[in-house]
C-alpha cells in the first residue's frame, strides 16, 4: 500500500467555499476536512480529488458523461462504491462542481440520520468485555 499524498489546500478551500450553500458538518478525515450531512458523508478532498456521494444511477451517469470522473478508491483495492471521484483539473469548472454537490446533497440529505458511533472504545462498566483480562486473572475491577 502506497502512502496518502496530502490533500491540496487550493482543493480544500475551493471544496469549503463551494460547500458553505449547504448545512452540513464537518470533521477530519482522509487528511482533509470531509463534510457530512445527518452524519452521512456527503463529500470532501482526498489527495488531489474532490470526492461525493451519489446515488447508483447519478454516479453512473456521471462517470459515463464526465471524463475523469472514476470510483473514490481511498486505498487501492477499496472502492467506495456511492462516491464518485472527481480529478483537481475537472473540478477546475465550478459550475460543474456546484451541479454535482447539488445532486449529492439532494441523495446524501434524503438518507436517514446515521446514528453517531459511541467514542467509546471499551463497553461500558457492568457490560461483558471478551478482551476483558482482568476476571479472568482474578484481579478486582476498580471501582467507579
Amino acid at each position: 500500500m502506497g502512502k496518502w499524498k496530502k490533500a491540496s489546500n487550493e482543493l480544500q478551500t475551493f471544496l469549503e467555499d463551494m460547500v458553505l450553500a449547504y448545512p452540513c458538518d464537518r470533521k477530519r478525515m482522509f487528511g482533509s476536512e470531509v463534510y457530512f450531512v445527518n452524519n452521512n458523508m456527503f463529500a470532501g478532498v482526498h489527495q488531489d480529488n474532490i470526492f461525493m456521494r451519489m446515488s447508483k444511477e447519478e454516479k453512473l451517469y456521471a462517470m459515463e458523461k464526465i471524463s475523469g470522473v472514476g470510483h473514490f478508491e481511498p486505498m487501492e483495492g477499496r472502492i467506495m462504491r456511492e462516491y464518485i471521484s472527481i480529478p483537481k483539473d475537472v473540478a477546475a469548472d465550478g459550475k460543474l462542481v456546484k451541479q454535482l454537490l447539488d445532486l449529492s446533497y439532494g441523495h446524501v440529505s434524503s438518507l436517514p440520520q446515521r446514528k453517531r458511533r459511541s467514542s467509546r472504545s471499551f463497553p461500558a462498566p457492568g457490560v461483558h468485555n471478551p478482551y476483558d483480562l482482568r476476571g479472568r486473572l482474578g484481579i478486582e475491577p476498580l471501582p467507579i
